[in-house]
Order: C-alpha cells, then structure tokens, then sequence
C-alpha cells in the first residue's frame, strides 16, 4: 500500500484514509499476489491488470463480497502470462471486490477498486 494511504477491507465494509490519487489504476498480478490489493481511481479511467507471474489468472469480480450488480465490470477474465486486460468502467463510489477464480481462497489475489468520480 502507498505511504500515507491506510484502509480496513471486510466482507461488506471498507474503510479509506487519505487515499492517494496519484498512483496509476493497475493491478499487477505477480507470484507474491496482487499489487496494489486497493485501487483507487480518481478519474473516468478503468483498472487495467497485468499479468507479470509465470502461470495465468482468471480475474473476476468477487460475488461473495460484492453487494452492486455493476461490479462485475472490474472482472477481465483469464490473463495469461505476460498479458494485460482493462476492466470495463466502473460505478463511482462503489467498491467492486475481485478475486483470482483459478485459487479463490487466496488473499493475496483479491482486492478492490473503488472510483471517485
């Protein structure tokens, strides 16, 4: 997470401070997991992710976690290695939560984004 920029995800609650709206709306998908696990976007732009790990992903929005119907514009599908996808637009101000489909048990390939348009 950037400095200066601290949040709490739970299953339904998300809990922002001082988010910075400087840092590029990617995801990059690694063998450590994603990074950032929050995205903000402060612009009409979209999440891209990007595939850097040696094996694919299927990136997907959450359907445990996700109360908007719209988030499902935050999914993009299988990425192979190497490979980067953007998401769809996504509704502002609500916080559409993704997960890797291929080890959805995995924290460490789910996150969020949240746009503040």
């Amino acid at each position: 997470m950037a400095a200066g920029c601290s949040s709490h995800v739970s299953q339904t609650t998300v809990t922002v401070t001082n988010p910075i709206p400087d840092v590029p709306p990617v995801v990059t998908l690694s063998r450590s997991g994603a990074s950032p696990r929050e995205l903000h976007i402060f612009a009409r732009d979209v999440a891209t992710f990007v595939n850097q790990d040696d094996r694919a992903h299927d990136m997907r929005a959450d359907a445990h976690l996700n109360n908007d119907a719209r988030c499902d514009t935050v999914g993009v599908g299988v990425l192979q290695p190497g490979e980067s996808k953007k998401a769809q637009l996504q509704p502002s101000g609500v916080v559409c939560f993704y997960r890797d489909e291929r080890d959805p048990d995995n924290g460490a390939l789910q996150g969020y984004v949240l746009t503040h348009y």
